[in-house]
């Protein structure tokens, strides 16, 4: 997950610094939302994945027993 953001935040600096000095704010700021938002979308699946996790294990066990 944090390789993930790395690897974008690596590839935004990269941009920036290849253009023009008068655009490196800009692109610096699209790469920290883009980050932001990978980061945000991420942590918001994995709290849903352990969630539907806990309900079919509480599910299956709730059958069982």
């Amino acid at each position: 997950l944090v390789v993930v953001a790395v690897e974008v935040e690596v590839l935004g600096v990269a941009v920036a610094k290849s253009s023009s000095s008068s655009n490196n704010s800009i692109y610096l700021v699209v790469v920290v939302v883009v980050v932001v938002v990978v980061v945000v979308v991420v942590v918001v699946v994995v709290v849903i994945v352990v969630v539907v996790v806990v309900v079919v294990v509480v599910v299956v066990v709730v059958v069982v027993v």
